[in-house]
């Protein structure tokens, strides 16, 4: 059975020599191979470049000795290529950025979704922390819980507790709304009868 997967795009620069791979970023849209073989041809022989056309501003220089390399970069980083202040730097801590980057985006991510997740499970279970267990756990001395108005001591009982509440004050105005009824009978009979 033939693999469905996408192949993965290679870039020609992905087969390079690490040790002796420059990333050069920051361009802006006029940058040319000339001019990145002047700016890099100073430290040594280039073996390849590779600009970027779509988007631009950043390219790939591949020397022919990494001692050339480490050089470039020393000596190029803020400085201004193609007409701009370029960022230099050897393509291997590039990498190690860009994981980074992607690492920690992955991290914040999957922490959102444990947190969403302990959320939702907190709701469907019922668990509630009171305030007690909240200053408790940061070491706080807490407040009275005289001082609590009537939804924070519910906060902690759950959703039963507030159910409850709700069901009794329904039954009050289930009540008055009968008397409020039974008096406007009694009004509408009482003139009917004069």
């Amino acid at each position: 059975m033939p693999n469905m997967a996408a192949p993965r795009h290679k870039a020609c620069h992905d087969e390079w020599n690490e040790d002796c791979k420059i990333f050069v970023g920051g361009l802006g849209e006029e940058g040319t191979r000339i001019e990145l073989d002047d700016a890099f041809g100073k430290f040594g022989p280039i073996k390849n470049i590779w600009l970027a056309k779509a988007p631009p501003s950043f390219a790939y220089i591949e020397m022919q000795d990494p001692r050339d390399a480490e050089d470039a970069v020393k000596a190029l980083h803020r400085t201004e290529i193609c007409g701009m202040r370029a960022t230099v730097k050897m393509a291997r801590e590039k990498e190690e950025e860009r994981a980074q980057a992607r690492d920690r985006m992955l991290r914040e991510e999957m922490a959102k979704k444990k947190a969403k997740l302990e959320a939702e499970e907190s709701r469907r279970g019922g668990t509630y922390r009171t305030r007690d267990d909240f200053e408790s756990s940061r070491g706080s001395s807490g407040s009275s819980s005289s001082s609590r108005d009537h939804r924070d001591r519910d906060y902690g009982r759950g959703r039963s507790a507030v159910d409850d509440r709700d069901r009794d004050r329904d039954r009050r105005d289930d009540r008055r709304d009968h008397r409020r009824d039974d008096r406007r009978e009694r009004d509408h009979y009482s003139r009917d009868r004069r």
